[in-house]
């Protein structure tokens, strides 16, 4: 497992994010921005903390 994590943040009005269309989605910010997503990586998410609809991911990657 690695220390670092590919975070960003997506508007979910309908309730948090499909964990699996988050890991697909960080998948194609990972190869655009030069990391690597483990092949066994779960994403982490989270609602923001004012209460809106927005979701914080984290997935575990590697940066060169």
């Amino acid at each position: 497992m690695t220390d670092s994590f590919l975070a960003f943040e997506i508007a979910g009005p309908g309730g948090a994010p499909d964990p699996d269309d988050a890991l697909a989605y960080g998948r194609v910010l990972a190869e655009r921005g030069g990391s690597t997503i483990p092949p066994d990586a779960r994403p982490r998410i989270t609602q923001r903390a004012d209460g809106s609809d927005c979701y914080r991911v984290e997935i575990p990657a590697s940066f060169t």
